[in-house]
């Protein structure tokens, strides 16, 4: 497994062996915060679906929460894929030229 770690931001880092890209999440206590995947999509997937959990408020009753417009939600959503997927592709090309 490579040492080399990138940040993406105060909770996420990024790293590559032969065939994973390896997320590091320092909230995430199981298996070390360690996340294997095989590609961008499953990467930013998980960092989407994490994020997702988290957002939802526990115990709390939908009506007193303000549930925003469900287009708007999916813009937003859809505009931070792009921004996280741009971020990660570029860190991924800098650790491989840093590797070589």
């Amino acid at each position: 497994m490579s040492k080399n770690y990138i940040k993406l931001d105060d909770r996420f880092s990024i790293s590559a062996d032969t065939f994973n890209i390896i997320l590091k999440d320092k909230e995430r206590n199981t298996n070390n915060g360690y996340s294997f995947h095989s590609n961008v999509e499953q990467v930013l997937d998980h960092i989407i679906y994490t994020m997702e959990k988290e957002a939802v408020v526990v115990g709390q009753p939908t009506s007193s929460n303000k549930v925003l417009h469900v287009g708007s939600w999916y813009a937003s959503i859809t505009r931070l894929k792009q921004e996280i997927t741009l971020t990660i592709e570029k860190k991924l090309k800098q650790l491989k030229k840093d590797l070589e």
